[in-house]
């Protein structure tokens, strides 16, 4: 009973630390209407170096959405 316990939370503990999390207040570098906070599980390259694509696993705490408010809007 106790190694399936250990193994379990060594499988967390190291999950947990090759995990990264995106900060308290997502940003919006791309000027999109959506940001979302989570954490990052897993990325996968896509195409040749120096080309810097990724596509992420993400696990979705929260989506935020931009609000523009038109009446401020000159």
């Amino acid at each position: 009973m106790k190694v399936p316990v250990i193994l379990a939370v060594l499988c967390l503990t190291i999950g947990y630390g090759h995990s990264c999390k995106c900060p308290k207040i997502p940003t919006n570098g791309c000027k999109s209407q959506y940001s979302i906070l989570g954490t990052v599980l897993g990325a996968l390259p896509i195409g040749i170096p120096p080309e810097d694509e990724r596509i992420y696993t993400v696990f979705v705490h929260r989506i935020y959405k931009v609000f523009i408010n038109l009446e401020t809007i000159p």
